[in-house]
């Protein structure tokens, strides 16, 4: 692939930076590990907190210094490799998230949280959510059909929310 040339994360701060501010939200830096909400950092590397003004979730975007990217929103993230592909999937799924084309898809039993992932695209009350159930392990399958639970569908705008009960 002609732009899987690796980058160092930290290197596309101003990017990313330049990015949120399009869409005129107020973001943070932070670089070191003095604040306990941040001690997981390690010597150069950086997180963009960006708040969010709908509820008390942000989101943040993590820039190992020569790693890799980490995009946390709610109760889900996911690793982007450290190169242009993987910086250029990452610039999207936070575009997707920021402009609610995208949500954050949990599944909980009544017991416990069993899966987080980023729908692929828009999804309301009608979302059909049973091929996500089988693709988790069976143990996790049998305990919705035990216990039941619910999905969440957590969005940026968190207007758009819907908690369909299973």
């Amino acid at each position: 692939m002609e732009n899987n040339i690796e980058i160092n994360p930290v290197d596309k701060e101003r990017e990313l930076c330049s990015l949120i501010e399009k869409f005129n939200y107020k973001y943070d830096v932070h670089t070191s590990n003095i604040e306990s909400e941040y001690e997981y950092l390690n010597e150069g590397d950086i997180c963009i907190t960006i708040p969010n003004p709908k509820c008390e979730y942000p989101i943040y975007i993590d820039l190992e210094n020569k790693g890799e990217f980490t995009l946390t929103y709610y109760k889900w993230h996911s690793h982007y490799f450290g190169e242009e592909d993987g910086y250029k999937i990452l610039c999207q799924d936070l575009i997707d998230i920021l402009t609610n084309e995208k949500c954050v898809i949990i599944i909980n039993s009544k017991k416990r949280w069993l899966y987080s992932g980023l729908s692929e695209t828009k999804i309301d009350e009608n979302y059909n959510y049973n091929k996500d159930i089988k693709n988790l392990p069976k143990e996790f399958q049998k305990e919705i059909k035990d216990l039941k639970g619910n999905i969440e569908l957590f969005y940026w705008n968190t207007k758009n929310n819907v908690l369909i009960n299973i």
